[in-house]
């Protein structure tokens, strides 16, 4: 078994950078080949949800096994074979921890086992994907924080997002 592990800083709380996840990768697929097909829908934090990632009704299927919102989430690739993802064993695990300044620590560990002669080829392809992932999840953050700006939240009086107004 081969185990693959990502850190990244991303701008915004654990609670929307889990939104941010399950709406830019696991349903838009991070802009990364024909978005993916929801197959099953899952529970509100994602457990459960099926996706279907490839042209007609071939592809990877993944499935969320797993989550504890918004600190944890688990998945695997349910399909595995040679001509959908050449690996034996898939799962991957990503993690929101609260930073101290109101961002997310986002870990994203895997669990592979390449399918005989594959290794190379596979490892390279899931690092470039894992990573891409995570430059859109960072990107997709720090523009939800940027449409905040402007607008008026009232539970958050002169903080970000907040207008102020003069009484008179």
């Amino acid at each position: 078994m081969r185990t693959l592990t990502w850190h990244r800083l991303v701008a915004t709380c654990p609670d929307r950078t889990w939104a941010c996840f399950l709406a830019e990768l696991w349903v838009a697929g991070a802009g990364l080949g024909p978005r993916p097909v929801i197959e099953e829908a899952g529970d509100a934090h994602g457990t459960g949800c099926t996706r279907r990632i490839g042209v007609g009704t071939r592809g990877v299927r993944e499935r969320i096994t797993a989550t504890t919102y918004p600190h944890v989430l688990a998945y695997r690739v349910i399909n595995p074979s040679w001509t959908t993802y050449p690996v034996n064993h898939h799962m991957g695990t990503v993690t929101f921890e609260a930073t101290r300044d109101g961002g997310t620590q986002v870990r994203w560990g895997v669990e592979l086992v390449p399918k005989r002669g594959t290794g190379p080829i596979v490892m390279a392809v899931t690092r470039f994907v894992i990573g891409r992932y995570l430059d859109a999840l960072s990107r997709v953050c720090r523009a939800s924080i940027a449409v905040d700006v402007g607008d008026v939240d009232e539970r958050r009086p002169g903080g970000l997002g907040a207008r102020r107004t003069n009484a008179t």
